[in-house]
């Protein structure tokens, strides 16, 4: 999976996270967060997405109390700066000690079950090296990914122009992916 891909999935789990924790109604509100997971699952087709979106439907059916709303966008910064820094270097020893050690940091600096749960994704994706799902359950790596009759698109290695990576995570990316995913239908 791409590394813009990748950012804007963090950019739309904040985004949901945001939205739904500040709501009053929890059974309208959880049912409508499904809806809303279900078509970032459409629209992103990747192993990583349902993943992370399967810790932040668990974490909004036990209603969101364990972060304040002020600190979601930097969680998902954390997260998103997390998992940038260790996309492309080799998988050694080093490495791993690494991963754990900043692993063991954030950990200690949230102490939250989901934050451990999004760790486990990203390592996993961190380990896979992105992997996407297929119709038929099968996965096909990101020297194409597979679409539904079988063909496969042109998603190599990372996208350019994509400037936001080392900074904070914005809203209007995610939203900007949805209006691509809608065009191309």
């Amino acid at each position: 999976m791409d590394e813009k891909a990748i950012y804007q999935i963090y950019v739309g789990l904040m985004k949901l996270h945001k939205k739904y924790a500040a709501w009053n109604d929890k059974r309208q509100c959880l049912s409508v967060l499904i809806a809303e997971i279900n078509q970032m699952n459409v629209a992103f087709n990747s192993n990583f997405c349902n993943a992370m979106t399967d810790v932040l439907r668990r974490w909004g059916i036990n209603g969101f109390h364990s972060l304040d709303v002020n600190v979601v966008a930097q969680f998902y910064t954390d997260l998103w700066r997390f998992h940038k820094k260790y996309i492309d270097p080799p998988r050694n020893d080093a490495y791993w000690r690494a991963v754990t050690e900043e692993v063991e940091q954030l950990d200690k600096k949230y102490g939250l079950r989901p934050l451990q749960e999004y760790m486990l994704a990203i390592m996993d994706e961190l380990e896979n090296g992105g992997e996407v799902a297929g119709d038929d359950g099968k996965t096909a790596e990101n020297g194409g990914e597979e679409v539904g009759n079988g063909e496969k698109t042109g998603n190599s290695g990372k996208e350019a122009g994509n400037k936001n990576n080392d900074t904070e995570l914005r809203q209007g990316d995610y939203e900007q992916k949805e209006q691509e995913q809608s065009k191309s239908e």
